[in-house]
């Protein structure tokens, strides 16, 4: 007497029928050879994000002393906006092939061909500044990060106090300072990727 043939007898059938294809078609891949899609390295934002999250680490460091006050002693800024990707490419790219430009002052650079301009500023001396503004203008800026301050000792409490000329009885300790330090010098790393200029400030 004939098996009767189920409806189960029939999918298993398919399914070795199509693994079997699959196979095959594995079989016929050069492996070493085939293009694998790499992952987009024109994320210009991503610069940015980071340079977010190495300010509020900054910020949380400098604060901790509690004669700073946020916002007249320093400022820090953290606001990323909708501007396109690109255009954060176009000006990430017009700092790298103007590295002559007088990025110490905070001037407004336009990008040609584009609604867009931008204010990079990095500097280190009788005050500290290191932020990017990317906008349509000074007042309209979806993307302002990084920190200022015009003090010419900002962080007094915290690089003070080791040196017996300079003795400081409100000195918040090696370590406090050390991170403090740290901190600057990672700040300074991230903006020698797009302006090697940056690196005079690492002495910090």
């Amino acid at each position: 007497m004939a098996k009767k043939t189920t409806l189960g007898d029939i999918m298993w059938r398919d399914i070795l029928k199509d693994s079997k294809q699959v196979s095959r078609t594995m079989g016929s891949i050069d492996w070493e050879n085939e293009e694998i899609p790499e992952q987009d390295d024109d994320d210009c934002l991503k610069w940015v994000r980071e340079l977010r999250d190495l300010t509020r680490q900054f910020r949380s460091t400098v604060l901790s002393d509690p004669t700073i006050r946020e916002g007249q002693d320093i400022k820090f800024f953290d606001k990323i906006g909708n501007v396109p990707n690109k255009i954060v490419c176009k000006v990430i790219q017009h700092i790298k092939d103007n590295p002559d430009n007088y990025y110490y002052e905070n001037d407004w650079h336009e990008i040609k061909g584009t609604d867009y301009g931008y204010i990079f500023q990095h500097y280190y001396g009788d005050g500290h500044q290191g932020y990017i503004m990317i906008g349509k203008s000074w007042n309209d800026s979806p993307i302002k990060v990084g920190f200022d301050t015009d003090n010419s000792q900002p962080y007094y409490n915290h690089l003070s106090g080791s040196n017996a000329i300079h003795s400081n009885p409100e000195y918040l300790g090696d370590r406090l300072r050390d991170n403090l330090r740290s901190q600057a010098v990672k700040i300074n790393a991230h903006m020698q990727k797009i302006w090697p200029d940056a690196k005079q400030y690492n002495y910090m």
